[in-house]
């Protein structure tokens, strides 16, 4: 079956990456100089349940899961932040201005170097709402418009009754099958002008995402089958977003994305290319 030589193509990419983990592993014990990717953190991070690094067969089994149920979430999300940073450059003024206050530093290289060279353990300090409250509400509206995944399949495994606010009753019988198109939920979830990008909705006063069906933000599904990419993902842009807000670039697309759009969901046919020039010739 098709699920079954997936299964198999897991264990060969597992057995793949085994050597370079070891081998990684075996570098930062010693004098060599650790390298900063999602594998070298995935490698050194500790459990927070034993607090000891994982073992080597537990990594072997993540890792995959990682390298594809998360960068293709992430991808997604870095493109579409990219999109939006060359259509809206007054939102990237707004994000360099918090960076700036926030790290005390001006515009020069040096602010650069900070955010550039950044640890991923650090990028936590991005997701501070407090600090950062227009990047992480720029981060938040470019998650909510992201075509992440186009749908989500649930096995019901009891017999379920869903009242609707019109009053109507749906029956769900052990054994059905319920498909959601998770991109759609945030179309339908009652925010105000769903088909603008406009990251002031996050914000005071109007926070719309507290007022918001918490079953609407599902866009990485939900439960133990939820995606490994959401908080990769969310992480990975907050850094882009205050990286590209210290460049002195323009970011434009040498060609027009094409929006396909299928129903209340879209996507991105990646024809466009992103450029960034200097601003300053």
């Amino acid at each position: 079956t098709t699920f079954y030589k997936a299964l198999r193509a897991r264990e060969a990419i597992a057995d793949i990456i085994l050597p370079e983990v070891i081998k990684r592993r075996s570098l930062s014990n010693g004098s060599a100089t650790k390298r900063q990717d999602l594998l070298h953190f995935m490698i050194s991070v500790e459990n927070p349940l034993t607090g000891k690094v994982y073992e080597l067969e537990q990594l072997r089994q993540q890792i995959p899961t990682m390298l594809f149920g998360a960068l293709d979430t992430t991808v997604s999300n870095e493109v579409e932040l990219l999109i939006r940073a060359s259509r809206n450059k007054e939102y990237i003024n707004r994000i360099k201005t918090e960076v700036l206050k926030e790290f005390k530093l001006d515009s020069s290289s040096s602010t650069n170097d900070i955010i550039a060279n950044m640890k991923m353990a650090e990028y936590d300090t991005l997701q501070n709402k407090k600090k950062f409250p227009f990047l992480n509400a720029f981060c938040d509206e470019v998650i909510r418009v992201t075509y992440s995944g186009p749908w989500s399949q649930r096995h019901a495994v009891k017999t379920f009754q869903v009242d609707t606010e019109d009053g109507r009753v749906f029956t769900i019988n052990k054994g059905d099958y319920v498909v959601v198109g998770l991109t759609a939920t945030t179309y339908t979830a009652g925010y105000e002008d769903v088909k603008s990008f406009d990251p002031t909705r996050f914000l005071e006063p109007r926070s719309e995402d507290k007022n918001i069906n918490r079953y609407s933000k599902i866009i990485f599904g939900w439960g133990s089958r939820r995606c490994p990419g959401e908080r990769f993902a969310r992480l990975q842009i907050l850094h882009l977003a205050a990286l590209l807000s210290l460049r002195e670039a323009n970011i434009f697309l040498t060609k027009n994305p094409k929006i396909i759009h299928q129903g209340l969901a879209k996507h991105i046919d990646a024809v466009g290319t992103f450029t960034c020039e200097p601003m300053q010739g």
